[in-house]
């Protein structure tokens, strides 16, 4: 996830993560500094919905 002018989105987050390869039920083990991502759009409830 690049660090970009426009915010963060659930959308977005989701795009990225299927960039990386990772598929609806794959299992992922979560370490996130919130502000890493830039400004999120629905702050960390949208980061939770997305993974």
């Amino acid at each position: 996830m690049a660090m970009v002018d426009e915010p963060v989105t659930t959308d977005s987050i989701v795009s990225d993560l299927r960039d990386l390869g990772v598929e609806r039920g794959d299992v992922l083990l979560v370490h996130s500094s919130l502000s890493s991502l830039g400004w999120v759009s629905g702050g960390a409830p949208a980061v939770v919905d997305a993974l």
